[in-house]
Order: structure tokens, then C-alpha cells, then sequence
């Protein structure tokens, strides 16, 4: 896995946690 690949993977599961706790809090 090359940085990019790392980076991506990083900020996709960033984004689905805050959707997670935006969905938990409301």
C-alpha cells in the first residue's frame, strides 16, 4: 500500500465516523 492509497483510506474512514457520530447524535 503506497501513501496515496494510505492517505485515501485514512480520510474515507474519517468521513464515515463523523457521519457516524453526526447520526448517533441527532
Amino acid at each position: 500500500m503506497n501513501n496515496v492509497d494510505r492517505l485515501v483510506y485514512t480520510v474515507k474512514n474519517e468521513r464515515l465516523i463523523i457521519i457516524a457520530c453526526k447520526t448517533h447524535y441527532n
